[in-house]
């Protein structure tokens, strides 16, 4: 390890191919038990920076310091010596030998280096055990699913007890694999007595490897980020999405079919608060089909969500049930017209509900819970409250905080309504969802694992650092981070 406690140093690398430079002055330092991913579009110089500091590459400028040593001033003997001793490669392909069974397989890196018979044996088997993976442990790679041998390939990485080892996939994964499956035990354990001493630098990494990153390198920008430049992110990313080319593949494009632009008393206000409340209601899955569904909503009320609510016969209301949407079914598509029937009759508007309810507890978290309360008087089917999120129960309430800040946000940009004016954008929360958490977790923005209300207080609360007056704007940044693969921020 270098005196400064760096496992890895890297000094003002460059490296080029012919004309085109790749890499253009990268510093960076990284500690023992740190993970770090490298995040960027193809062609932004991941795998040269990966390969350079792998020592599979020399660069053309600048050093890198591993564990003390200075790899550029090792000849190529010494340099593979070191690598079988120092540096574990996980590669997206397993390469595991297919004559062998996966027990030798992750045996043959220490009698390669010689090492003895037994103590290679033993850490073979106490890696495969690490991994959950005994069962497969005589089992040839041809007879191992995916997940089995990339962890067989992880294992025989991590075999020689090495100072780090470099994962290399291709492509994020959308979706973790389950609990308990051999790849969820390529996070460095920490109760393990050796994980504690390793680190491991990744390549575009899944996003449930991401979560666990210490340092971002995003392209070029590869020093760990401070507050103020993850805010100036923050605003690049919200100035990039909150405009009105975002519209119209999101739900809120629904309600935006009854918004008149540069108006300030909107003649279909109420028409705009239906829509946009049962647009919010069914906003999980698949974005097409939210808004495709929603819209097959609208046309069920015949274009007209408000004298729909209020002047629908009964054989009307029941021509609805044929609806479905993922779990909200046509039983809950007519419960919740019925409870709207109720809170339209009962108060002037929705919107003076929750203006009136804020003004009385200064708290909208009070006001979600009062208005469910209120929503769910009338008779309806009980399995339909599963679909108007409890914050009382602690649930995030992503998306009724999405119908809020749709409502109650005011900007020049033409995407948020801002017809709630009773209400300060100052006082909205985060639409908190299983995407956007973990977006918030990888920035250094929310350390809370579950995605519910004290998650949704966290990320709020360090959104507001930025700009207390707006903190949900940060939902488009959030939103706009995800597409463009901004993950694993580190922030100090």
């Amino acid at each position: 390890m270098g005196k400064t406690g760096e496992l890895i140093a890297v000094k003002n690398l460059r490296k080029s191919f012919g004309q085109l430079e790749v890499l253009k002055g990268i510093s960076l330092t990284i500690k023992p038990s740190e993970i770090v991913c490298v995040v960027g579009p193809s062609g932004a110089g991941k795998t040269t920076l990966l390969q350079i500091i792998g020592t599979l590459s020399r660069p053309d400028s600048g050093s890198v310091v591993i564990d003390g040593v200075d790899v550029n001033r090792l000849n190529d003997n010494e340099l593979s010596t070191f690598r079988n001793n120092k540096i574990g490669f996980v590669f997206q392909f397993h390469n595991l030998l297919a004559e062998f069974t996966a027990f030798e397989n992750v045996c043959l890196p220490g009698y390669i280096g010689g090492r003895d018979r037994a103590e290679v044996e033993s850490r073979a088997t106490e890696l495969i055990d690490l991994l959950g993976l005994t069962s497969r442990r005589d089992h040839k790679p041809a007879e191992l699913s995916g997940h089995c041998t990339r962890a067989r390939e992880f294992a025989r990485r991590a075999a020689r007890r090495r100072a780090f080892w470099q994962p290399r996939f291709a492509q994020p994964r959308r979706n973790p694999p389950p609990a308990g499956r051999p790849s969820q035990s390529f996070r460095p354990n920490r109760r393990h007595r050796h994980s504690r001493r390793k680190s491991c630098l990744d390549g575009r990494p899944p996003h449930h490897y991401a979560r666990w990153s210490n340092h971002l390198i995003y392209n070029y920008i590869i020093e760990v980020m401070s507050s103020d430049a993850l805010g100036e992110l923050l605003k690049q990313l919200h100035d990039r999405y909150n405009t009105p080319e975002f519209i119209d593949a999101d739900p809120i494009s629904i309600p935006h079919r009854f918004f008149v632009p540069g108006t300030e008393v909107q003649p279909r206000l109420f028409d705009i608060e239906i829509a946009g409340f049962l647009a919010a209601t069914i906003a999980w899955g698949n974005r097409k089909a939210i808004v495709k569904n929603a819209a097959r909503m609208i046309e069920m009320m015949g274009g007209e969500p408000y004298n729909f609510v209020m002047q629908a016969t009964d054989n009307e209301l029941n021509s609805v049930t044929r609806f479905v949407h993922r779990t909200f079914n046509g039983e809950d598509f007519r419960s919740f017209l019925l409870s709207l029937r109720h809170v339209y009759t009962k108060y002037p508007s929705m919107g003076a509900f929750f203006e009136t309810e804020y003004a009385s507890h200064g708290d909208l978290k009070q006001v979600l819970a009062d208005f469910r309360r209120e929503f769910f008087v009338p008779e309806h089917a009980p399995r339909c409250e599963k679909h108007l999120a409890s914050v009382e129960r602690g649930a995030a309430a992503k998306r009724t905080n999405m119908f809020l800040r749709w409502m109650v946000r005011r900007d020049d940009r033409g995407v948020d309504f801002g017809l709630w004016q009773g209400i300060p954008p100052a006082a909205l929360y985060l639409p908190l969802d299983v995407h956007s958490a973990a977006t918030a977790r990888s920035m250094g923005l929310l350390t809370r694992r579950q995605n519910d209300w004290r998650a949704v207080e966290e990320v709020t609360a360090a959104l507001r650092r930025f700009d207390p007056a707006d903190p949900a704007k940060y939902d488009f940044a959030l939103f706009g981070a995800g597409v463009a693969g901004v993950t694993g921020l580190y922030v100090k």
